[in-house]
């Protein structure tokens, strides 16, 4: 089996769409009601307003969309300039920290990846009124993140822990560029 093949298959038994169905109707209710990220440079996307972090699956669904590989050494530049991998906190908690997204264009609705394979936390960070986007009129939706996790924890558990065991990964959030390094790693060593 490749790398490609046993990725493909994870993915199809995580059933990403329907994970994040919740999160999508939403935010095709907002853009009804005029409340939409269309018109914003993607504020949520830079060091101003992401810290990001993915669990294991959600960074294979991610690795699963990337095309080249040379994309490795734009997530280590990332992880070197925003100093990822130096750890802040009061020794019982990291801090998270601010980044802008590797893969972020720049531009309006700059993420290349589709709806179905973004991270939770993207899909819920939205303007909360009617031509609001600048980071204080933006906010993550835990209400409707900590539904979402109700309808799929237990299947998300076990897709997780079977993935940190099959990789040997020893976190259960990261953040985005460093997860998927660390996926990157785990392919290579296990030769996937």
């Amino acid at each position: 089996m490749t790398f490609f093949e046993w990725v493909q298959g994870q993915i199809q038994e995580a059933r990403s769409y329907e994970r994040r169905s919740l999160l999508l109707t939403s935010m095709d209710e907002l853009e009804k009601a005029s409340i939409s990220c269309a018109q914003c440079g993607g504020t949520c996307c830079t060091f101003v307003a992401n810290s990001m972090q993915v669990t294991p699956l959600e960074a294979l669904e991610v690795w699963a969309q990337l095309n080249d590989l040379s994309i490795l050494e734009k997530l280590e530049n990332c992880v070197r300039f925003y100093r990822l991998d130096y750890e802040i906190g009061t020794g019982k908690t990291n801090m998270r920290k601010t980044y802008t997204c590797p893969f972020f264009l720049k531009q309006n609705l700059g993420c290349p990846f589709p709806f179905e394979y973004k991270p939770y936390g993207c899909l819920a960070f939205n303007p909360v009124e009617v031509d609001s986007f600048q980071k204080e009129n933006c906010c993550s939706n835990l209400t409707l993140l900590e539904k979402r996790e109700g309808q799929f924890k237990e299947f998300e558990n076990e897709m997780n822990d079977r993935l940190r065991q099959m990789l040997g990964l020893s976190w259960e959030k990261k953040d985005l560029p460093r997860a998927l390094i660390d996926v990157y790693n785990c392919f290579k060593r296990l030769a996937l």
